[in-house]
């Protein structure tokens, strides 16, 4: 609109220069100056409706380019902004996955503890011949080890997440609150689960224990993708054991995503930004407190592992 409305402008500025002239022109010379100035006119006219034409064009390719060049900014602008937001979003699914890893780590000895201590009462049901106490002593050990497995499980589940969201996040990620010691002291689970499976195979030895067994294998236990006491009580020991070195290689796999995070971003600590050094300080401070609270986990799984009884012991 606006390069239009200048070439309208030159348009008028050039019938204004050249009217006069033609005037002038055509009064005194009579037919043969009309002539001469309809042949200067025509020149004339053409050149300003050229200038008015090349003016016009130039102004429009120069807003064109203004206006892609606004655009190419603009876009630049909200992919940084969606980038910065893709980080934000990787950053606090981490912190999530280490906060919820560390609660479930934290609870497991005490599934441990509680189903041992049902393992107790079996035991001193089978002393007893008390047969469905017996089972039923069983099955509520059966159910804590399988709510250990399925807290395992979730926390594989977390550590093989960590790793894919540490590939995309291109700061250094929060530290995975377990290693490969810690994950070892897991075997407590199956300690424990021995000692039931050693319960089991003595009361299947009694006539009497083993008739009541057939009547409550059906029993339904739905934890750890067991749907039955008897399927629990035959398995239980492989799912833990299989749980704890699945979860072993894939915190091996977390430990060296790590490492190489680490190494990816140290070469860029010097040009790090204020707000990215406090987030990394707060990340270490945070760090520094999940490992106290898996100290104190293991301490306890520790003082559970030496507190069992013989998984064979006499009854």
């Amino acid at each position: 609109m606006m390069g239009c409305l200048y070439s309208f402008l030159i348009y008028i500025g050039a019938a204004i220069v050249i009217t006069p002239i033609l005037f002038l022109m055509s009064g005194s010379g009579g037919s043969a100056g009309s002539t001469i100035a309809g042949l200067i006119s025509l020149p004339l006219i053409a050149l300003s409706l050229w200038a008015g034409f090349t003016i016009s064009k130039n102004r429009e390719k120069s807003k064109a380019k203004e206006e892609e060049l606004g655009k190419s900014q603009k876009e630049e602008k909200e992919r940084l902004q969606r980038i910065e937001e893709e980080q934000k979003n990787y950053l606090m699914q981490l912190q999530n996955i280490c906060q919820s890893t560390i609660a479930n780590y934290e609870v497991l000895p005490d599934l441990l503890y509680t189903a041992d201590k049902y393992l107790d009462g079996a035991q001193a049901n089978f002393r007893d011949n008390a047969y469905v106490p017996f089972w039923e002593s069983l099955e509520q050990a059966s159910i804590k080890l399988g709510s250990f497995t399925d807290k395992i499980r979730q926390i594989q589940f977390n550590s093989t997440r960590y790793s894919e969201l540490t590939h995309n996040f291109n700061g250094i990620p929060p530290t995975f609150p377990l290693a490969r010691a810690s994950v070892q002291k897991l075997d407590t689970g199956t300690a424990v689960s021995d000692r039931m499976d050693s319960l089991v195979h003595a009361a299947h030895r009694n006539h009497d224990f083993a008739s009541i067994y057939l009547q409550m294998k059906t029993n339904k236990i739905l934890v750890a993708g067991f749907t039955s006491l008897g399927q629990a009580l035959e398995n239980m020991t492989t799912e833990i054991t299989s749980s704890v070195d699945t979860l072993t290689d894939s915190v091996e796999a977390t430990s060296s995503d790590i490492r190489n995070a680490v190494d990816r971003v140290s070469s860029q600590m010097e040009q790090m930004n204020s707000v990215n050094r406090e987030r990394y300080a707060e990340q270490r401070k945070e760090a520094a407190e999940a490992a106290e609270r898996v100290r104190t986990t293991n301490e306890r799984l520790d003082d559970l592992r030496r507190g069992f009884k013989p998984a064979l012991g006499s009854f």
